[in-house]
């Protein structure tokens, strides 16, 4: 099973749900974009994305104010297979 993260001006979430490598890849996206530009076609039309996280190990929705970003990324990790 895959584990998707975000790192988001020096502090690192783990995505909730199900995630694959094309949704983080659009997350990245998304964010690295938002740190260059406030464009509609960039950002989709907001200021804000918002992800479901999870935070001790309950999943929360965390909102990102993207001209408050100055660092961002995004990745995926699997897990080892036994």
């Amino acid at each position: 099973m895959a584990r998707g993260f975000v790192h988001l001006n020096g502090a690192t979430y783990e995505l909730a749900g199900a995630v694959d490598e094309s949704f983080v890849g659009q997350v990245a996206r998304r964010l690295n974009g938002g740190l260059r530009s406030t464009d509609d076609a960039v950002t989709g039309g907001t200021p804000y994305q918002t992800y479901d996280v999870l935070l001790d190990g309950r999943t929360v929705a965390m909102t990102i104010r993207l001209d408050r970003l100055w660092s961002a990324a995004a990745w995926l990790e699997e897990d080892p297979v036994d």
